[in-house]
Formats: C-alpha cells, sequence, structure tokens
C-alpha cells in the first residue's frame, strides 16, 4: 500500500472518532472547548473577514475570525471555547463542523506547521512556531489560521521583489552580485530616462531607438513609455541569466498592469507558463515583457524591437528549442496599456516572419500537424463527487446518450459518497464498458483527486 493511501486511511478512521457539531437541532448548538476542523463555503468574492461568535453560559462573547478564508469551499483547524455557537457570518454555509481529540488537534498544528516550513523556511519562523506551541489554545488557533493566508498576504507574488526595497542605495555593492551580464534598455522617449536611474540596479546602457547597440551589450529590453520596470527588475533579471544553463536565447517574465490608486502596488498579475511552443503560435502569451539577446536586437535595429510583430517573429524563432528560453516567474514589468496583450497576424508576405514557409503557404499562423497523430486519441473524463446525484446524473446521462466521440472513458471519483440512492446510480452506470468508479475517501481536494 502506498504512502498516500495509509494518509488516507488513517485519516478515515480518525474522521469517525470527530464529533459532530449538529445544526439541525437549534439556531445555537452548544460546542465543547477544544480543537475542531471546520469545512464551509464562502459564496464569491466578499469584503469582510468571515467570523464564528461563541456565547458563555455568562452570556459573553468571544469572537473567532476565519483569516485565510477564501472563495469557495475552506477546511481549516481552529480551536473554539465552551459555550453555544451564538452566530457566524451569512456568507459562511458549513459541511462539517467536528471535533478532534486533543492528540490530533495538536498533531494537526505540528503539520500545519511543517507544511508552512517546506514552503516558506527561515529562523525567525521557526522561532515563532517554537513560541507558538506554548501559547493558550484560543490564542494559538488565531496564529495558526494566519498560516493559510498566502507569504506577504493578498500581494503575496511580488515578496521577492519587495525584499530588494532594504537594499536601496547599494546600487555598486549589487553590481558585483550580476557581473558579467550587459543590459540595455531600448527607449522610445526621453521621458523614460529619468524613471529607469532610480532603479535599485540601473542598466548598464539606455539607448534611444534608433541609435546603435553597443558591442558590449549581452541583452536588449525594449521598453515602451507605456510600460515600466520595477525597481529590482534588472538585478533580477541579472542573477537569473547568470543562473541559466548556457545562454538564453529569449528571457521573458510575468508582468502587471498599473493601477491608478497609488497606494496599492499591483492590480491586474499575468502569471505566464513555462515555455511552449505551441501556446505560444496560438497566443503571444509572453507579450512586452521580455530581454532580447543584442546579437539579435542588432540584426534588426533598436526602433524595430519595440514593435510588437517583430517581438512576436523573435519569440517564435527562440521557441524552436524551448530549451533555450529562460521564464523569470517575477512581475518585473508594469503596463499602463488598457487593453490585454494581443496576438499579431502576418497579413502579407512582408511580415516580419514571411520567410516561414507556411506563412506564405496558407496566409495565417498555424502549426503542422504531427503524421503520427491518431484521429480518435483516447480521452479519459474524471468527475470528482459526495453525494452529487443532482448534478453528476444529468452530466454523465448527457454524456453518454449525446456524445458522437466514440474513444473516451468517465472516471468518477467517489469521495466518500453515503446516500443508498448514489451507490445506487454507481452499481448501475459502472454496466456500461466506459464508465469506472473508483474511491477517494478523506478530505475533498480536486487538485489532489485529480492527480490520483
Amino acid at each position: 500500500m502506498s504512502f498516500l493511501k495509509q494518509l488516507i486511511k488513517l485519516n478515515n478512521k480518525l474522521e469517525s472518532t470527530w464529533s459532530l457539531v449538529d445544526f439541525s437541532v437549534n439556531a445555537a448548538p452548544r460546542v465543547k472547548a477544544g480543537w475542531y476542523i471546520a469545512e464551509f463555503s464562502l459564496d464569491g468574492l466578499i469584503d469582510h473577514l468571515p467570523r464564528i461568535q461563541i456565547r458563555n453560559e455568562r452570556g459573553n462573547i468571544r469572537e473567532r475570525s476565519l483569516i485565510g478564508g477564501h472563495s469557495g469551499r475552506n477546511r481549516m483547524l481552529i480551536y473554539l471555547p465552551e459555550g453555544h455557537l451564538a452566530a457566524y457570518s451569512k456568507s459562511i454555509t458549513f459541511e462539517r463542523l467536528g471535533r478532534v481529540s486533543a492528540i490530533e488537534g495538536r498533531a494537526r498544528v505540528l503539520l500545519i506547521c511543517f507544511r508552512y516550513l517546506l514552503d516558506f523556511f527561515s529562523l525567525r519562523v521557526i522561532f515563532k512556531m517554537i513560541i507558538m506551541q506554548f501559547q493558550d489554545s484560543f490564542e494559538l488557533s488565531g496564529n495558526l489560521l494566519k498560516f493559510y493566508e498566502p507569504a506577504g498576504g493578498k500581494d503575496g507574488y511580488l515578496k521577492n521583489i519587495l525584499g530588494w526595497k532594504k537594499f536601496s542605495g547599494f546600487g555598486r555593492q549589487l553590481a558585483w552580485l550580476a557581473r558579467g551580464v550587459n543590459i540595455a534598455v531600448v527607449i522610445e522617449s526621453e521621458s523614460q530616462r529619468a524613471e529607469l536611474e532610480e532603479l535599485l540596479l540601473p542598466a548598464d546602457v539606455v539607448i534611444m531607438k534608433g541609435q546603435a547597440i553597443p558591442d558590449s551589450v549581452d541583452y536588449c529590453i525594449p521598453l515602451r513609455d507605456t510600460e515600466h520596470l520595477r525597481n529590482p527588475a534588472i538585478l533580477m533579471l541579472k542573477r537569473a541569466i547568470k543562473r541559466f544553463d548556457g545562454e538564453p536565447a529569449l528571457v521573458y517574465t510575468d508582468h502587471d498592469y498599473s493601477n491608478l490608486d497609488q497606494s496599492i502596488e499591483s492590480l491586474h498579475p499575468v502569471f505566464k507558463p513555462q515555455p511552449s511552443r505551441a501556446y505560444l503560435h496560438c497566443f503571444n502569451y509572453i507579450g512586452f515583457a521580455l530581454a532580447i539577446p543584442a546579437s539579435l536586437a542588432r540584426e534588426v535595429g533598436s526602433a524595430a524591437i519595440l514593435e510588437t510583430d517583430v517581438q512576436y517573429k523573435i519569440a517564435l524563432d527562440a521557441f524552436t528549442d524551448v530549451s533555450k528560453v529562460l521564464h523569470l516567474s517575477e512581475a518585473l514589468f508594469i503596463s499602463d496599456r488598457q487593453i490585454e496583450l494581443q496576438t499579431p497576424g502576418p497579413q502579407f508576405e512582408q511580415s516580419p516572419w514571411a520567410s516561414i514557409d507556411w506563412v506564405r503557404r496558407e496566409g495565417y499562423n498555424a502549426l503542422t500537424v504531427s503524421p503520427n497523430w491518431n484521429d480518435g486519441p483516447s480521452v479519459d473524463l474524471i468527475i470528482p463527487t459526495r453525494d452529487g446525484l443532482n448534478v453528476l446524473k444529468p452530466c454523465i446521462d448527457s454524456i453518454l446518450a449525446k456524445t458522437t466521440y466514440a474513444n473516451f472513458k468517465i472516471i468518477v471519483v467517489d469521495n466518500g459518497s453515503e446516500l443508498s440512492e448514489t451507490l445506487e446510480y454507481f452499481d448501475e452506470i459502472q454496466r456500461d464498458q466506459r464508465v469506472s468508479v473508483v474511491q477517494y475517501p478523506g478530505e475533498f481536494n480536486y487538485s489532489a483527486i485529480n492527480n490520483f
């Protein structure tokens, strides 16, 4: 038996010992002091912090804020004092509230701490976690809930970028960390120059469009006047290029769209996948946030590399070998543009990538299908459920009755269904050879179920 299945089996045994709060008895069910697993849903985006209120025998209210709650299904470990569950936010829909043993509660505390350390290891966090273990359980629960939040709060994706702020004024010293890589920024307006000079580590050269690119430059960043670089952008690009195995044929980063409210660092981040040639042919997802090898930039010219269609052509060529393309997953560019990324299409033979055979032949952007392609490749439809017969039955019945595609299978993943009508339906649909039902007991986790 695999380690994962052993954990699932252990979790099932523990769940059978939980003391569930019965919300159907009265509006304010009584709860004993202890650790609880709270499974609840939050419908859509909310503008408040969901809360639970417990009223003791003296009529005093203690409140538990569910820090880290997010839209959709949530599962949290919380500590509740003894009393009546007097009220909770209207945005909360409880699925289960189960009291666990003191030993299981403490074990889960340590597990949450350990999993957090795996992602965000630091000596400061270890020290904080050790101190937490000696806190009052109610206080410990509040601090523990903070680990459910992404590191850095809602703008956690800027954590590494903002972390460099403390080094402002140390440009010369930081240049040593990024030595050996020279980066030029090509601008289209002189007004951009002053902003670039204020970066944590300025560019080696700032070139006005149309000017020659010096031989000493290794990479060029084409920067329209609608785009800006975040403070440590040059430093982080140089370090990423140095650590890359070989010389990248192209470098691209994530980007952000600016916010009119200057008190907010960011608004609409765009997180990009690792290099994918097929995806790039479908959509110009790397956009303007890129650094181009200076040798290519010299061939094209410093004015032309500011054009979107030229950048796209360079990217298409570089993506013929994605192992040589570097994706830096940091939002180093900020854009003032009001429109999202656009994919240029060749309109005539003189388009920048007109030398590619399929452009001359077909006149549009396409990939050649492999001659080994199967006209009817197998498709598996994975459907997780837990007593969701009201949506499961119409879904499966419709697929079986209406799908014209032949080579498919349906895998229903049963996440602990208990209703007799659901189990009878499972028996019924498995008479069809295209349908199978597999068991995944334990907590519901959509990604884990699909991976399983």
